[in-house]
């Protein structure tokens, strides 16, 4: 497992993740969503589809699910989101 660190800009504010990755070819991106300020989910997703490829999978718990179900509509590239 690979892990690299990122660093995004959202609301004039630098957020950092962590994304983790295998040692094979990666076939899709997962992201999960713990909605500590949904806003930052958001900017996740954009970050990975920028830079990577889409995240096709969203996991949501507590708040963050509210955010996958309305991101699974709004972005073609999700093919599936769940609330943990």
């Amino acid at each position: 497992m690979k892990r690299t660190k990122i660093e995004f800009l959202i609301q004039d504010q630098t957020l950092a993740g962590l994304l983790e990755t295998p040692e094979q070819s990666v076939r899709a991106y997962v992201l999960f969503a713990h909605c500590f300020t949904c806003a930052k989910d958001i900017a996740a997703a954009h970050f990975l589809e920028q830079h990577y490829q889409a995240p096709q999978l969203w996991v949501g718990h507590s708040l963050g699910s509210a955010t996958v179900l309305a991101m699974t509509a709004q972005l073609q590239e999700v093919k599936s989101g769940s609330d943990h």
